[in-house]
Order: structure tokens, then C-alpha cells, then sequence
């Protein structure tokens, strides 16, 4: 077993799911200790990895988020609406509130128009 994590990427799409897909094969890669020390927003590690996770890890707390098009709520416009990003803000600020750990890292495929300082669309 090894400590793996990941976020998945619109690339990913068509190998994510299923029982022979990445995230599954990812999934079952991970340690003990690292299960142990990851939730998900559903609380479903098992269907939320790489997808939405906050892990709290030999003191270093990550928040990530992949490209979550797999959700049928998730909108497909969402990298052009700032409107659509709340939920991942949402989850960002929910997994870091309270967060003790010195090292923060924070982990998303997109959108990136919200939390970096450049836009990659015209």
C-alpha cells in the first residue's frame, strides 16, 4: 500500500468510474493511516476520492478537489460561471475552519478564475 492522493482531471473522465477505473484503483492503493486520516464531503472516501477530500496527515491538512462532473448537480459551465464555484468554496473554507496542522495545502483541477491571480479564458 502506498500514500497516495489525487484529484481527477477532465481528462480523466472516461477512466475515473467503475470497478477497474482510476479512482477505484487509486482508492484501494491507500494505506490504512491514510484512510484513517481522509474524509470526503459525503462522507464516502470510497466515491469522493480524488473527487472532493480533506485529509489531515502527519501535519499536513490537503483539501482537494477534482474535475466532478460524475455528480449530476455538478453544472458543466461551472469553470465559467463564479457563481457555480460556491460549492467548492464552500468545502474549502468548511475543511480548513478550525485547521491546527502548520502546513495547509489546497489541491483543485479547477476553477482556477477564483483562486489564483490569473484567468485562463479569454
Amino acid at each position: 500500500k502506498e500514500h497516495v492522493l489525487m484529484t481527477s482531471g477532465n481528462h480523466d473522465t472516461k477512466k475515473w468510474g467503475g470497478p477497474f477505473g482510476y479512482q477505484s484503483m487509486l482508492y484501494n492503493k491507500m494505506t490504512k493511516e491514510l484512510r484513517e486520516a481522509c474524509t470526503g464531503r459525503n462522507n464516502n472516501l470510497k466515491t469522493d476520492y480524488g473527487l472532493w477530500m480533506s485529509c489531515r496527515f502527519r501535519g499536513v491538512h490537503m483539501v482537494m478537489i477534482g474535475w466532478d462532473e460524475f455528480s449530476p448537480s455538478w453544472p458543466r459551465n461551472w469553470y465559467e460561471n463564479s457563481r457555480t464555484t460556491k460549492p467548492a468554496a464552500d468545502f474549502i473554507d468548511k475543511s480548513f475552519a478550525g485547521s491546527t496542522e502548520p502546513w495547509r495545502v489546497c489541491m483543485w483541477h479547477r476553477p482556477e478564475g477564483t483562486y489564483q491571480a490569473g484567468h485562463r479564458y479569454p
